[in-house]
C-alpha cells in the first residue's frame, strides 16, 4: 500500500539514534525548533495522536511544543492539563496570546473571576484586541454582572464594529434585563454590518414576533433561511409562525428537515 503523498513521513515523527548520535548539539533548541512547522501542519489536519507522539519522542521540547500539547490537550477536552501547560507557556514566554491562552481556559473551567484577572492582565499589553474585550464581557455575563458585561462588550465593538457575536452578546444581556427595544436596536446595527447572519436576523424575528409583527418576523426568518437553509433557530422560528396562520403541512414539511439532522430536539418533537 502506497504512502500518501500528502501525509507526514512517519520517520519524521521519531528522530533516528544515528542522528542523535551524530549531532553536535543534541539539545541545541534551534535542532528542535526547525520541526515547528511540522508541529503546524499536523494540528491543522487534526493530527492530535501524531502530535502527541512526536513530542514524547523529543529529548528537550521547546516553548512552541508545549504551546501545541496545551492545545491539542484543551481540544481533546483535558482543560486543567492544558491550563498547566498554558501557565508554564506564560511563565517561558509572557506574551498576550500565551495569556490569552491562559484566560480562555480559566474561562473555560468556569473560574470567571479568575480568568477576568487574566483577561485585564492581557489588556496591559494591548488596547486594541476585539476578542479581549469581548470575553471579558462573556465572563461578566456569566456572573451576571450586566452592567460590565455591556461596557466591555459595547468597548469591543468600539475596536470591531462588524463582530457578530459580539452584537449578539450584547443583545442577550439586554434582552436578560428586559430592555427589548434596546436588544432589537443592537441586533438590526448588527445585522446592517453582517447582513449574510442568520443568527442576529432570527432575533429580531424573534422580536417581532412577541410583538405579533408577523410580516416582519416572517421577512427576516426568511432571510435568515436564504443565508443558511439549515439554521435550526431560524426553521423553528418559521414554524410558528406558520403554525400561527394554521398551514400545520407547511410546518410538517418545515420540521422533517430539523429532525433529519437534529432528532433529539425535544421542541420539535412537541410542535409535531
Amino acid at each position: 500500500m502506497e504512502t500518501p503523498t500528502n501525509a507526514v513521513p512517519p520517520s519524521i515523527l521519531k528522530p533516528s539514534a544515528r542522528s542523535m548520535a551524530t549531532s553536535k548539539w543534541p539539545n541545541d533548541p534551534s535542532t528542535i525548533d526547525k520541526y515547528n512547522w511540522l508541529l503546524h501542519v499536523m494540528y491543522g489536519r487534526g493530527e492530535y495522536d501524531r502530535i502527541q507522539q512526536f513530542i514524547r519522542v523529543q529529548p528537550q521540547t521547546n516553548p512552541y511544543m508545549t504551546y501545541v500539547q496545551a492545545l491539542v490537550n484543551r481540544q481533546e477536552g483535558r482543560i486543567a492539563e492544558a491550563l498547566d501547560l498554558f501557565q508554564k507557556s506564560v511563565v517561558e514566554n509572557p506574551t498576550l496570546i500565551n495569556i490569552k491562552q491562559v484566560a480562555k481556559s480559566l474561562a473555560l473551567l468556569g473560574r470567571y473571576r479568575v480568568a477576568i484577572d487574566a483577561y485585564k492582565e492581557a489588556l496591559t499589553r494591548t488596547t486594541n484586541d476585539w476578542e479581549v474585550f469581548h470575553n471579558l464581557g462573556l465572563c461578566y455575563m456569566q456572573l451576571r454582572e450586566f452592567n460590565e458585561a455591556k461596557q466591555y462588550f459595547l468597548q469591543a465593538l468600539q475596536v470591531s464594529e462588524i463582530q457578530e457575536a459580539s452584537y449578539i452578546a450584547l443583545g442577550k444581556v439586554l434582552l436578560l434585563e428586559g430592555e427589548r427595544d434596546e436588544a432589537e436596536a443592537i441586533f438590526e446595527r448588527g445585522a446592517r454590518r453582517n447582513p449574510e447572519s442568520p443568527t442576529l436576523f432570527t432575533h429580531i424575528g424573534l422580536l417581532a414576533f412577541e410583538r405579533a409583527h408577523y410580516t416582519k418576523a416572517f421577512e427576516c426568518f426568511g432571510t435568515a433561511l436564504t443565508f443558511c437553509p439549515t439554521h435550526i433557530p431560524a426553521i423553528m422560528a418559521a414554524c410558528q409562525v406558520i403554525q400561527k396562520h394554521g398551514d400545520a403541512d407547511v410546518a410538517l414539511s418545515k420540521y422533517r428537515i430539523i429532525y433529519g439532522r437534529k432528532p433529539e430536539c425535544a421542541q420539535v418533537w412537541n410542535n409535531i
